[in-house]
Parts: structure tokens; C-alpha cells; sequence
């Protein structure tokens, strides 16, 4: 077998590990926040669950990036994942002697989950580079839109067994819902058991890293403000501030204010899934024509819009709520597809190979801490309102994480440029679209439109904009 169709099995293997990774996701990830609702955790606590791993996670990612050095990247991958294997197995033993009333700590669990969550960011660089030597840089669009359509198929389906398997002991058999949760830890365990032996048939093409292609993390934050890349960063990073600010507690708001059921929690999450699965190759073309910062931005326009629809919610009924929420979830759904397929392309378009997986780890310890500090405000916010204002204090911060997002997404407009050389942008082709919709219009429908009133405002902005 040549090295071509070495490469050709290993994306196979890849799409094929995807999924498992997604359905281990959709039977345990997915169900972490009302696990530790059920544990009666605060608000406090929730900031916690999102923070502690967004720290952990890249400050192992950048470990990781420097075993890639001495270690091949293979192996890493293959213990990262075992460890977490290993974690699930633990998290479900403890849940059990929590069931048989022994006292185990809240903040406890969420150290082990957050060790979960760091023993996959240690494998996270060694995938990164590998996938970008295995996937031809022009296709990795498409690759990824294909491996997250596969993966959202069996995270969804598992994510449905999960929900009607908790929804069945909390409505029956309320004392073992604990159980329901140690079963779908047990199955996530093994699950990522199963992924290990397929990366152990990756194949992995001959890799070096020089010693100047590592640099201090202070020397790259030094040059963050002067490069499109680090511009990247430093937006991308600020609107994770911003969608934590309220995303962590959405949940709980689910749970204990709507007084949602784990099948409706469940039905939410799954058209959030669909709609992502049904544009992801929508977004992978429109990648690979137009570029991922197009992508980035249009994408970013919709996730901010979410948290600002969520306000609405305190005017309806539980009924109405959860129609609404359907809808919301759709557009949750389309918009973060889009900008989670964006991002991944950005970085294998603006970095360089050997240098990818360290940047890569500096921009997730940055936003790292961006999530850190956007929960806690949150958490602030709720806590510092709850008794000021006449409605939730959790739609509050729902309105701050959308205005900042708003913000972040126009400066990634302004201020991020393609990191390759495109045609025409997204949005000039949307603008193309309108010009030739405008002529069709005056040609067609003149004697209702005053003539040529279209063509001047688009001449005004066209001026504006040399």
C-alpha cells in the first residue's frame, strides 16, 4: 500500500473514530451539566464545571504540543484517549457510591471531569497536526464538514437513547436516576476504549520539529495585535468570553425556571445536532469558495443573535417556551456548524505545519481563560441581580453575552482578513446576489419603484466603501 492510500484508509479511520468520539459525547458529554443539576449544584458551581476544564484543557494542550517533539504523535493520541477511557470508568464508580449515599464532594466531580476534559486536550495537538498531513489543505473543508455530518448522525441517536433512558427513571423510578447516569459513564468508557484501537491504525507520515519552530508563550501574546492570526486569537477568544458569559447556565435555567423534562432537554439538543448535520457541507463549500474568515463571520452573526431571542422567554408560557426554543436551537445550531467548521479551517490555512499545533494550544489557553472569566461574570451577574430585577437574572446575562457577541463579530469583520487568497468573500457574493436582485427588480417593476433609487443607494455605499 502506497502512501497515498495510506492516507486515503487513515481519513476513513478518522470519520469512523468521529463518530464514536460523538456518540461517547452524546451518551455522557452532552448529559455532564444535568448530572450536576441532579446533584443540586449553584450557580456558582456551574461557572466552576465550564471554567476549571477551559483551564486545564489548554494548559495540557500545550503540553501536549511539546510531546509531539520526543514522542510520536500516534502514541500520544492513543494514551490521551485511554486515559479518558479510564476517567469515565472512575466517574461512573463514583456516581455509584454516591447512589449508596457515600459523601463524595460536588467540586470533587468536577475536578474529574475537568481531568477528562484535560487528558483530551493532550492528544489534541498530536490529532491536529497529524489530520493536516493526512488531508490535502484545499479539501479540508469538505473532510471536516463529512467526518462533524458522521459524528452529529451517531451523537444525536445516542443522545436520544440517553435522554429517554434518564426520562424513564426520572418519571418511574426517581431514586435510580443516578443509576441511568453511572450506565451511560460505563458505556462512554467504553467507547473510547474502542477509538484507541482505531487510532492505533492511523497511519502517520515522517514528522520534525525544529527547535525554532517553539516559542514562548509571552513572545507569541507580544505579536498577537501585529498578525492576522493573532488578531484571530484575540477575537475569537473574546467572543468565548462572550458566550460564556450566560451559555453555561443555560441548563439550569432549562431545568429549574421552564421546568423542562430530560425528553425535552433531549429535543432541543437533538435540533441543535440537525441542524448542524443538514449545513455542514453547505458550510464546507462555502469554505472552500469564499474562505473561512466569510464563513466565520456570517456564522458569528447568527450565534450572537441566539442569546437575545432567549430573552423572549419570559414572556411565554412552558408550552410556547419550548416551540420557541425549538427555533432558537435550529439557528443555534446552523450558526455554530458554521463557525466550528471555520475555525478548524483557519488554522490549517494561516499556520504553518510545524508551527500549528503550538499556536493552536496558545490560542485554546487563551480562550481558556476568556471562558474562565466570562463564567464568572455570568455567575456574578446572576447572583448580583436575582433579587434586583422583575424578571430571571440568567436572561439578563443572556442580554450581555449577545451584545458582546454582537461586538466581537463586527471586529472579526473589520479587523480579519482571509489567510487565503480567495475570489470574491461571502458577503461580496452576497452583495453581487442583491446588485443583479436590484436590476432585476427596476427592469421589471419600475413603474413601482422610483427609477434608479435602488442603483443610487448602492452607488452611495459602493462610494463608501473606497
Amino acid at each position: 500500500m502506497n502512501e497515498e492510500e495510506k492516507k486515503k484508509q487513515t481519513q476513513i479511520l478518522s470519520v469512523k473514530e468521529g463518530v464514536l468520539a460523538n456518540i461517547s459525547s452524546g451518551l455522557a458529554d452532552q448529559y455532564i451539566s444535568p448530572y450536576f443539576i441532579v446533584l443540586k449544584i449553584s450557580s456558582f458551581g456551574l461557572g466552576l464545571l465550564n471554567a476549571i476544564p477551559n483551564i486545564l484543557g489548554p494548559i495540557f494542550q500545550i503540553l501536549g504540543s511539546y510531546l509531539i517533539k520526543s514522542i510520536p504523535r500516534k502514541k500520544v493520541i492513543i494514551i490521551a484517549v485511554l486515559g479518558q477511557a479510564f476517567i469515565y470508568f472512575f466517574l461512573g464508580l463514583l456516581t455509584i457510591l454516591i447512589f449508596y449515599k457515600f459523601h463524595i464532594n460536588v467540586y470533587l466531580l468536577i475536578i474529574v471531569f475537568s481531568l477528562y476534559v484535560a487528558l483530551g486536550s493532550i492528544g489534541g495537538p498530536a490529532w491536529l497536526s497529524l489530520i493536516g498531513d493526512i488531508v490535502e489543505k484545499e479539501k479540508l473543508g469538505n473532510f471536516f464538514a463529512f467526518r462533524n455530518s458522521m459524528g452529529v448522525i451517531g451523537g444525536t441517536f445516542a443522545g436520544v437513547l440517553a435522554g429517554l433512558l434518564l426520562d424513564y427513571l426520572k418519571i418511574s423510578m426517581p431514586n435510580n436516576l443516578l443509576y441511568g447516569f453511572a450506565i451511560l459513564f460505563a458505556l462512554a468508557s467504553i467507547l473510547h476504549f474502542i477509538r484507541s484501537f482505531y487510532f492505533q491504525k492511523h497511519y502517520e507520515p515522517k514528522f520534525e520539529v525544529a527547535s525554532e519552530h517553539y516559542f514562548s508563550l509571552l513572545s507569541f501574546i507580544k505579536r498577537l495585535p501585529y498578525t492576522n492570526f493573532g488578531r484571530f486569537v484575540i477575537l475569537t477568544s473574546f467572543i468565548s468570553f462572550a458566550v460564556n458569559v450566560s451559555g453555561p447556565y443555560y441548563n439550569l435555567y432549562i431545568f429549574i425556571d421552564l421546568k423542562f423534562s430530560y425528553l425535552q432537554f433531549l429535543i432541543l439538543s437533538v435540533i441543535t445536532s440537525l441542524s448542524s448535520f443538514f449545513t455542514f457541507n453547505l458550510w464546507g463549500k462555502l469554505i472552500d469558495k469564499f474562505g473561512s474568515v466569510s464563513v466565520l463571520r456570517a456564522s458569528g452573526f447568527l450565534i450572537s443573535l441566539v442569546p437575545l431571542l432567549w430573552l423572549f422567554t419570559i414572556y411565554f408560557d412552558r408550552y410556547t417556551n419550548f416551540i420557541f426554543l425549538i427555533f432558537v436551537h435550529i439557528i443555534a445550531g446552523i450558526g455554530w456548524g458554521g463557525y466550528g467548521l471555520a475555525m478548524n479551517s483557519f488554522i490549517y490555512t494561516s499556520v504553518s505545519r510545524p508551527k500549528r499545533a503550538l499556536c493552536s494550544s496558545y490560542h485554546s489557553l487563551i480562550s481558556g481563560i476568556c471562558v474562565l472569566l466570562g463564567s464568572f461574570l455570568g455567575s456574578f451577574l446572576i447572583e448580583t441581580f436575582k433579587f434586583i430585577l422583575p424578571f430571571n437574572s440568567i436572561m439578563f446575562a443572556s442580554f450581555i453575552s449577545g451584545l458582546f457577541r454582537f461586538i466581537g463579530t463586527l471586529m472579526l469583520l473589520i479587523f480579519v482578513k482571509e489567510p487565503l487568497e480567495i475570489k470574491r468573500s461571502l458577503f461580496e457574493a452576497i452583495k453581487y446576489r442583491m446588485v443583479k436582485l436590484e436590476s432585476f427588480v427596476v427592469n421589471h417593476f419600475g413603474h413601482f419603484i422610483s427609477e434608479g433609487g435602488l442603483s443610487r443607494i448602492f452607488s452611495m455605499y459602493r462610494k463608501s466603501k473606497k
